[in-house]
């Protein structure tokens, strides 16, 4: 068995340079090969981290790290995450938090797939960013129109870079809510966190404020893993 084995990763995410950095007390899902789920904690912060935590595997003159099983890092930690070896089962959920300026904690998927325990993880998804011009927003949700997968339960491979191969129960639409029960700030961005789709038939876009719903229309949009999108006040008027 492989007990308290720290593991060094390499992240991401700021806005501004689209790079994550870890904080201390972040938690990874790790699995070697079709193990069980095992939780590692990051132990300092920086852009590059060690995680620690066990993880119950055959080494030695058994089962190893090779070409055929890898080890595996997800991030956010959830124990719904499974791994069959192949492939990761995540679930990126479709109500999201607001948190201005930035991608809330836990919210970007990350993930990683290696044959030894230096772990490069890597965007699953990507961004949707928005500012509002009226202060009284509650409420903004996004949806393809052509009913595009942006959230929910799915299979995810990766070789060079992660890939979405299979929708177990997927959403085709993001809501979020402003902090706090109240609105949002005007002129900050907010992120939206989806899988990368080609919107054939473009984009909608709905601002709720109390009574009152309006909604803006995107064209035809393909959006790429790591890619990032700015609606800048599409509310306005």
């Amino acid at each position: 068995g492989v007990d308290s084995e720290c593991i060094d990763t390499k992240a991401q995410y700021d806005p501004s340079e689209r790079v994550f950095s870890w904080l201390e007390g972040d938690a990874i899902n790790v699995f070697f090969g079709s193990s069980v789920n095992s939780k590692f904690v990051c132990q300092n912060s920086g852009k590059i981290a060690q995680f620690k935590g066990s993880i119950d595997v055959v080494t030695g003159g058994g089962e190893g790290l090779d070409e055929n099983t890898s080890l595996w890092g997800v991030y956010p930690y959830s124990p719904d995450t499974v791994c069959d070896g192949n492939a990761i089962t995540y679930t990126l959920p479709s109500v999201q938090p607001a948190e201005a300026g930035t991608i809330p904690s836990g919210l970007n998927p990350l993930l990683a797939r290696s044959g030894n325990f230096l772990l490069s993880f890597y965007n699953v998804c990507g961004t949707l960013r928005f500012t509002v011009s009226n202060p009284d927003i509650t409420k903004v949700t996004i949806r393809g129109n052509n009913r595009e997968i942006v959230a929910g339960r799915v299979k995810i491979t990766k070789d060079a870079t992660p890939e979405v191969s299979e929708v177990l129960d997927g959403e085709t639409e993001l809501t979020m809510i402003a902090p706090n029960g109240g609105c949002f700030e005007v002129g900050p961005d907010y992120y939206f966190v989806l899988y990368p789709n080609d919107f054939t038939q473009g984009l909608t876009l709905t601002f709720y404020k109390e009574g009152y719903k309006a909604t803006y229309e995107q064209k035809a949009y393909t959006l790429q893993r790591n890619g990032s999108a700015r609606l800048r006040d599409k509310d306005k008027g």
